[in-house]
């Protein structure tokens, strides 16, 4: 894993070895270990390097092919670029890595060589004869890739931070993206809170000349339709050996590889198709706060002695992890109420002396797990009458609104749609803070959210399950899971690698009837595939997160440093700032309808703004 960065231009920009320096300095805690530039008469490039594959220096980057005509810089894993190798016998290489298997791959087969890569990755290539700059994205959008155009000139960067520091953005904060902030504490798919940031989107490519620049979506996920009713021991064999095939492929490195492991089942089945993979003993890490309540740590231990892991509890005070909180609001390149766990975790990994890190993310998007699944389900199944009832719904809606509290307000937008459909009801479903709060913090204007978008046309027919898991992976996973475990481990030098996320493994599971998916417990799908591979008394246990004691920090030891947060943010001129104290009060008085999460984000919120030194 690395971080690039790089500026297009047309028009002879004198002063651009001095930006690229400022936006590779931005990110060089995603790359310790090298970093390169390569500047030329209309591009200029810029690595920062984490060396997990073939760590010599002759790896490093900014990368020449064999011919001298193309330029790559790359972030990520090629998992099959051991494969590639063997059908590109023909390429001289000077290296092991999987970076150089990319140029080979172009040489020979130029953009339709994306279709043949399997990883998660970000890179730029600079075409030196076509003078054409080729940005390119992963299918499953694992690593980020930021651009903005101004003019004639294009930027690129792993984070947003990179971009700003390049000097070539106004720095205006985008009011929708404000907007779908506040209602998911996180950024929506493609969205951004900065004013000319766009990300380019999960299996897309982005091509940019002198004469200008064109788009394509190479992948997308899409459901295919369900077979007839298949055996399910059937299914479950397929779903075993297409987890075992992506955890294994996960396993590539030259440095020392480790696992998450919270006790849950979605880790513990990584950590167990992980130990099935290899000869070696994995290397499992738990965190535990320290206190009484220690049922993850038991069962993370029992998982660990099945396997024979080399497993290490790695217990912080109380007042380490709240530096390390300060810490990780420091490190946030866009703002998310979630990402301080996966900061927390991986800083602990990264002190123990590893670079890679495999995780459990991304189960509950595939099997399930969520509640919202169910939900949708049972609407879908009921969609006749659903529709039919609109104007009765909306006048029940209309009487019941008034003695509803703020937080359920979001079933009284559900009451309100017209129709089910999953573009309706997956962003209402998912809101964390309802739209009265934010009208109260921020004004009428603060309506529109986008949380979800690019994926809807075409999966009205779906099953409902595979409709929902789509909604999860361009929604939730995309603008939380994902970002915040690029954002939160690079800040540390950590790569962390989720075999959930393979596209083999989501084409299957979008393939097969709902009915198969939708269970409980949740997630029957996954340990019945797995049995007896997991303890039965892990499979059985009641399903939790791994949250920090927000509420008791936020009304205690952090007091002091979210009130502080708080008023100057209340002291921006777009914010309603007698609302923003007014909700402060009640929290502080346990009034239920001002939750830790809606306080959080704003202190989230302003922390990032004075770091970027924006203004709302």
């Amino acid at each position: 894993m690395c971080g690039i960065a790089g500026i297009f231009h047309t028009s002879r920009i004198h002063d651009v070895p001095e930006r690229l320096a400022r936006m590779s300095d931005a990110i060089a805690h995603r790359g310790p270990d090298a970093k390169g530039e390569y500047v030329d008469s209309f591009v200029a490039l810029a690595h920062r390097r984490l060396s997990i594959i073939d760590p010599s220096p002759s790896a490093d980057q900014p990368m020449h092919d064999a011919s001298g005509r193309y330029v790559i810089l790359f972030n990520g894993e090629l998992y099959n670029y051991r494969e590639l190798q063997s059908q590109l016998k023909e390429y001289p290489y000077s290296t092991h890595t999987d970076t150089e298997v990319i140029l080979a791959a172009w040489s020979k087969w130029g953009v339709g060589a994306v279709n043949r890569f399997d990883g998660i990755f970000a890179f730029a290539l600079w075409d030196q004869v076509e003078e054409a700059l080729w940005l390119v994205r992963d299918k499953m959008g694992v690593k980020p890739l930021y651009y903005s155009t101004s003019g004639t000139i294009l930027s690129f960067s792993s984070e947003i931070r990179s971009l700003l520091a390049g000097g070539l953005l106004t720095g205006r904060i985008n009011r929708q993206g404000l907007s779908t902030y506040l209602h998911y504490h996180s950024l929506g798919y493609g969205t951004s809170l900065i004013n000319g940031v766009e990300q380019l989107e999960a299996g897309a490519w982005l091509k940019v000349t002198k004469s200008g620049s064109e788009k394509k979506i190479y992948y997308q996920l899409s459901p295919s339709a369900a077979h007839a009713y298949p055996d399910r021991g059937e299914v479950h064999r397929k779903v075993l050996d297409l987890l075992m095939h992506s955890v294994q492929k996960r396993l590539m490195s030259d440095v020392p590889l480790g696992a998450f492991l919270s006790g849950g089942i979605d880790s513990s089945a990584v950590v167990a198709l992980m130990s099935l993979a290899t000869d070696a003993s994995a290397h499992t890490f738990t965190l535990s706060m320290g206190t009484e309540d220690n049922e993850d740590e038991q069962y993370a231990e029992l998982l660990s002695a099945n396997y024979r892991t080399n497993h290490q509890t790695i217990r912080l005070a109380e007042d380490e992890v709240l530096q390390l909180v300060r810490k990780g609001l420091d490190a946030m390149d866009s703002p998310t109420a979630d990402g301080i766990n996966t900061y927390i975790l991986s800083s602990a990994v990264r002190a123990s002396g590893f670079k890679v890190a495999l995780s459990g993310m991304g189960a509950d998007e595939l099997f399930a797990g969520y509640p919202g699944f169910k939900v949708f389900d049972v609407l879908m199944k009921n969609k006749a009458v659903f529709d039919a009832t609109y104007p009765i719904r909306k006048a029940a809606s209309f009487c019941a609104k008034p003695f509803m509290k703020k937080e359920n307000h979001k079933w009284i937008d559900i009451l309100n749609m017209s129709s089910v459909h999953i573009d309706q009801f997956y962003p209402l479903f998912r809101k964390t803070t309802s739209t009265e709060h934010v009208q109260d913090w921020m004004g009428n204007e603060m309506m529109k959210i986008q949380h979800v978008d690019g994926f809807v046309n075409g999966i009205q027919d779906a099953d409902p399950s595979c409709q929902y898991s789509l909604a999860e992976q361009y929604g939730y996973a995309q603008s939380t899971l994902l970002r915040d475990a690029d954002q939160m481990g690079m800040a540390v030098g950590l790569e962390i690698r989720e075999p959930y996320f393979d596209s083999a493994l989501w084409e299957y599971l979008l393939s097969i009837p709902g009915s198969l998916k939708l269970s409980y417990p949740p997630k029957r799908l996954l340990t019945d595939a797995l049995y007896p591979l997991l303890p039965a008394e892990l499979i059985t246990r009641n399903k939790r997160g791994f949250v920090l004691p927000w509420q008791k920090w936020m009304q205690g030891e952090m007091k002091s440093f979210c009130e502080k947060e708080i008023a100057e943010f209340s002291e921006r001129n777009a914010v309603q700032g007698a609302a923003v104290l007014r909700d402060w009060n009640a929290f502080n008085r346990n009034d239920p309808s001002v939750r830790w999460i809606h306080i959080w984000q704003l202190v989230v919120l302003n922390t990032w703004l004075k770091k970027m030194q924006l203004d709302i």
